[in-house]
């Protein structure tokens, strides 16, 4: 059976989060995004939307390896509705360094 536009790209978001977003490639975003995309992040209850390059999604997860190490992306739920892909992953690991002057090691989920 043919892959469809709609598969195709759940496929690529699927592949951007496993290859990039997970820490594993960070250099490769530029390989999945435009460059510029248009971003909405839900982050508890504050939704927020703002443009990117694909040099902040790398400069944000190598800063974030520095931070927590290696973490774990869990991808719990792709949704597709018409062209667009919805996603919701969580995020695990172990903070190992400080951040905004604590030291102290948190486990953490995003």
């Amino acid at each position: 059976m043919a892959q469809t536009a709609t598969d195709e790209s759940r496929q690529v978001v699927k592949n951007f989060l496993e290859d990039v977003r997970s820490g594993k490639n960070p250099q490769n975003a530029s390989l999945y995004l435009a460059d510029t995309v248009s971003v909405h992040e839900v982050k508890t209850d504050m939704p927020e939307n703002f443009n990117a390059s694909p040099n902040i999604p790398e400069s944000g997860i190598r800063e974030r390896k520095q931070i927590y190490g290696d973490f774990k992306l869990e991808i719990k739920e792709i949704i597709l509705e018409g062209e667009q892909v919805f996603v919701r992953w969580e995020v695990n690991g172990k903070q190992i360094s400080e951040v905004k002057g604590q030291p102290w090691q948190v486990v953490f989920t995003l």
